[in-house]
Formats: structure tokens, C-alpha cells, sequence
């Protein structure tokens, strides 16, 4: 994945972000209770809650990378195991959220 340039390119990729984390969720919902999924549940709605919110800015023009601050949804991030197949795209958001372009 190349990393966006624009703010334009960002906007698209926080709601590819947004569509693979509903995705992510709806497979927690379909999983075998075995395979112990269900344990993103939590952190992957409040991330969910954290990009919708994020989206809002920057449609809304309250907001530009880079920002002083993490994005609400960060410390989530991280506490995700490598096996969530979705983790390299958000904290791709994050960086952008924090570097800028």
C-alpha cells in the first residue's frame, strides 16, 4: 500500500479503514468461538467509533495531518495482536494522524 499524498488520498484511505473494519467485525460475529476473536470485539468498536469521528473532521475541515495529539483510537491499535489482518492499515491512519503526508 503507498501511502497517501494528499488529503483527499487520506480521506479515501480512513473509509477503506472504516468499510475493513465493519468487515472485521462482522467475521468476529461469524468466527469460531475457538479461534478466540471475539477477544477484538471492544477494542475494534471504540477504533470504529474513533475513525467514523476522525472522518468527520476531515470531511467537516476541522482537521489537516499532522496533529499534535494521537488519534483517539491509538492505544487501541497497538494493543492488537499481529494476527489482525487490518492492524497495518490503521496504524497507517495513525502515523498520517500524527506525521502528516
Amino acid at each position: 500500500m503507498e501511502p497517501p499524498h494528499t488529503l483527499e488520498a487520506y480521506v479515501a484511505l480512513v473509509v477503506e479503514t472504516i468499510e475493513e473494519t465493519e468487515d472485521f467485525l462482522a467475521c468476529i460475529d461469524d468466527a469460531d468461538p475457538e479461534e478466540n476473536w471475539e477477544r477484538y470485539r471492544l477494542p475494534m468498536e471504540r477504533i470504529l467509533a474513533g475513525l467514523r469521528q476522525l472522518l468527520a473532521g476531515l470531511e467537516g475541515g476541522a482537521y489537516r495531518p499532522p496533529a499534535a495529539d494521537s488519534p483517539p483510537f491509538f492505544d487501541d491499535i497497538d494493543a492488537l495482536a499481529a494476527d489482525v489482518p487490518i492492524r497495518s492499515m490503521l496504524r497507517e491512519v495513525a502515523r498520517i494522524y500524527r506525521e502528516g503526508f
